[in-house]
């Protein structure tokens, strides 16, 4: 149906608008009246009076616009009424038609690329099958499935990209570290970058390796330090005192043993000899006093 062919001419403007206006008579008197203002001194001392004639030029202009706002109002009703009548009789029909009719399209395009997609992934689940390659996903391929795309460019390109990942596995096959770059390579199919990432993985583990290592020989060289300063504190310890036969150790000034007074000849521990020595000499300082010019 041709719509256009049976259009008519259904508005026309009878008589524009006329609007009676002495605007120019009063521009000279209100360019004079503004200058006037604008050129007025403000001080602490004339602060309010030119608060008072600022308030009298917002009325003045208040004024103006009421009259203005009165000829646009009288001018724009019959408008607003005439615009009512057209979207009733005329945009509004129209517009719901134009709704109805593009929802109906959208919906058969949907169904059309819905179509071409499940070729398209079959396709691909196919291809991948044959290949081995049962964890690529049809989303990584980044394929747009639009209205002008032909199934056939779709395969192509889908051909392309998985042969590429099949020759990218295949250069995988003879590396040590094959399963950990795999591990990358699925999530982006970039194999420099998966590369990059594991190398820069295990270089991030030695490090911590050697600092672990490094940690716990300095551990080691401090409890080793530590052990050799508390075997010569105890060695030091021992030098400073001996144990009389029978007897507690004694410690402090003169706890050391004596040198033996007695002949070798005689067979007489250095131990009771000192006893004997230590015996006299209390008995001494129990009758003399302590000191030995003690009176």
């Amino acid at each position: 149906m041709d719509g256009n062919s049976e259009q008519l001419q259904v508005i026309n403007l009878k008589q524009l608008p006329i609007i009676e206006e002495r605007l120019r008579d009063v521009k000279a008197k209100i360019e004079q009246r503004t200058s006037a203002v604008m050129a007025l001194a403000v001080t602490e001392e004339t602060r309010t009076d030119v608060k008072k004639i600022r308030t009298e030029v917002r009325k003045e202009l208040e004024g103006y616009e009421a009259q203005r706002m009165a000829v646009k109002k009288a001018i724009m009703t019959p408008y607003e009424q005439f615009e009512a009548v057209y979207k009733e009789c005329v945009s509004n029909p129209y517009k719901a038609a134009d709704e109805a009719l593009g929802k109906k399209i959208a919906d058969v395009e949907v169904g059309i690329k819905q179509q071409k997609e499940d070729d398209v992934r079959a396709f691909f689940n196919e291809l991948t099958s044959g290949f081995g390659l049962d964890w690529l996903k049809f989303e990584q391929m980044n394929l747009k499935v639009t209205l002008t795309c032909t199934p056939k460019a779709m395969k192509s390109a889908i051909t392309q990209s998985v042969t590429k990942i099949v020759r990218d596995c295949a250069a995988l096959e003879e590396n040590p570290d094959r399963d950990e770059i795999m591990v990358e390579y699925q999530k982006s199919l970039d194999l420099g970058s998966a590369c990059q990432i594991v190398q820069q993985r295990h270089k991030q583990l030695e490090a911590q390796r050697r600092a672990a290592e490094e940690r716990r020989a300095r551990q080691q060289a401090q409890q080793e330090a530590e052990a050799k300063a508390k075997a010569a504190i105890e060695a030091e310890a021992a030098r400073g005192r001996y144990t009389p036969a029978g007897g507690k150790p004694r410690t402090g000034p003169g706890s050391r043993p004596r040198a033996c007074c007695r002949p070798r000849r005689e067979k007489i521990s250095c131990e009771v000899c000192c006893d004997r020595h230590a015996a006299a000499a209390e008995s001494t300082e129990s009758i003399h006093g302590k000191g030995r010019y003690a009176v």
